[in-house]
């Protein structure tokens, strides 16, 4: 249930903590900037969190077993060697976290705060940022939309 709104401001808003989001985010208060970045999801975006930097892991973990098909031929047996992929992708998950991880202390380190939520624009200068329980105003002097994309399909 929300009870009402509650009102904040910010020099520099981002929507988004993607690559792009983050990094304007950090640059800006590396600057001086008062900033507020705002995430509906993880911080980090599709590619640490689900897309390239996890895909890149199973990658190089799948590089290990290619390697061991082709150690018999240099005199090394791995008959007792077992791939168990729930520790791969423990592995994975590990590296995702520890990544995550990173960029949320380096927001914390240059002052960022970061507010979970989906933010809607009211006006050129305010947001609402709609989180399940919660509802914020943000009043911002600047925005950054970093919210990625999503591919579209061309018909025909």
């Amino acid at each position: 249930m929300v009870v009402g709104d509650i009102e904040t401001g910010t020099e520099l808003l981002v929507i988004g903590g993607g690559p792009g989001g983050y990094a304007a985010a950090i640059r800006a208060a590396q600057k001086g900037l008062d900033v507020t970045l705002v995430e509906k999801e993880d911080i980090g975006g599709t590619c640490l969190n689900r897309g390239c930097i996890p895909a890149k892991a199973l990658i190089h973990a799948a590089g290990f077993q290619k390697d061991m098909e082709s150690w018999d031929e240099i005199g090394i047996h791995n008959e007792g060697l077992d791939v168990e992929f729930s520790e791969v992708q423990e592995w994975k998950n590990d590296i995702v976290e520890k990544l995550n991880t990173g960029v949320k202390n380096k927001l914390k380190a240059v002052g960022v705060e970061v507010m979970k939520g989906e933010a809607h624009f009211l006006d050129d200068s305010t947001v609402r940022v709609e989180e399940e329980h919660r509802t914020d105003k943000l009043n911002f002097e600047k925005c950054v939309v970093a919210t990625g994309s999503k591919p579209v399909e061309v018909p025909g």
